[in-house]
């Protein structure tokens, strides 16, 4: 259900007089925060857009991942889709966006936890081992076999830790960025005359 306010009552400006001229501007300036958080917002759900289509692509190349790859692409369109939608409602002037964008990082950012903890567990189950273009050597290569596959643990245990501490800090970040933007759009909800804000919210720009 749409948390947008009811329509504000809409009277064109008699003309584009001085008055009208300096509301506009002052209404562009108060602005600029706004403005600044939905090119974030676009950035970020444009991204994560393309990196569900690259995590897809990589899992039909590479079946290794299993379903947890599939699960990987599918988190990153949804979330992708809902931070677009939430970036409408923003340039709308709903109130509610922000919590929108807010709940979108803490969704992602559990996703992709409970994704590389997975991973991570599955292959520290599966024990490792050489990759398979070099199984064939294993008794030439001797020692150097184990060095190799303590490489290969390594790499991986640093692969989903840093996955884990980005979600963390990276969607923990951008959750609080998305957060403190929402006394920024009350206020200029609050100080914006109601004509200009008729206006954007039938499509006009911020």
């Amino acid at each position: 259900m749409s948390s947008l306010p009811p329509p504000i009552p809409y009277q064109t400006p008699p003309s584009l007089g001085p008055e009208v001229q300096q509301q506009l501007l002052a209404a562009q300036l108060r602005a600029k925060k706004l403005r600044n958080c939905a090119k974030v917002a676009n950035t970020d759900a444009g991204t994560l857009a393309l990196f569900a289509v690259l995590s897809l692509l990589c899992d039909l190349i590479d079946r290794s991942a299993g379903f947890s790859g599939i699960a990987l692409a599918l988190l990153l369109g949804v979330v992708s889709f809902l931070e677009f939608r939430a970036i409408h409602r923003f340039k709308r002037l709903d109130p509610q966006a922000t919590k929108a964008l807010v709940l979108n990082q803490i969704i992602l950012a559990a996703g992709l936890i409970a994704y590389a903890g997975w991973r991570w567990y599955a292959e520290s189950r599966a024990g490792g081992g050489l990759p398979a273009d070099l199984k064939p050597y294993e008794k030439d290569l001797g020692d150097m076999a184990k060095d190799i596959e303590g490489i290969g643990q390594t790499v991986t245990q640093v692969l989903y830790a840093s996955m884990i501490l980005i979600a963390i800090f990276g969607q923990g970040g951008l959750a609080l960025y998305y957060h403190t933007r929402e006394k920024f759009l009350k206020a200029y909800i609050t100080e914006t005359p109601a004509w200009i804000q008729e206006m954007q919210r039938a499509g006009g720009p911020l």
